[in-house]
């Protein structure tokens, strides 16, 4: 559910860093609760950029939202092939863009 790792192009110097085995633990765990890899945060955190920790809560009311997202743009690919016909497609449109705006705070503004 994280975020798409960055293309392994745009990735030129690996850099070394020591933890002590408990900062380590701790990184790998605000990582996990970030929905990052580990070096994705390490990287993300030092050059200063806000991590924001998944709401565990939300993550199954965002994986059903994902369905009906899916639902409502089944219906309405089928209203723009014309299979469906003398609907109103506005409401589905509409709604499909309420349900992501949704889906998206819930995960605390990130895509997925």
């Amino acid at each position: 559910m994280g975020r798409p790792l960055i293309k392994s192009e745009q990735l030129r110097i690996k850099a070394e860093c020591y933890f002590s085995p408990l900062e380590k633990e701790i990184l790998i765990a605000k990582a996990n609760l970030a929905g990052l890899p580990f070096s994705t945060f390490i990287r993300e955190t030092a050059l200063g950029k806000k991590i924001t920790a998944l709401p565990t809560g939300n993550i199954s009311n965002w994986q059903a939202l994902a369905r009906t997202t899916a639902n409502i743009n089944q219906i309405v690919k089928l209203l723009n092939e014309g299979k469906l016909i003398n609907i109103d497609t506005s409401p589905f449109i509409e709604l499909g863009q309420q349900v992501q705006a949704l889906r998206l705070e819930l995960l605390g503004g990130y895509d997925t």
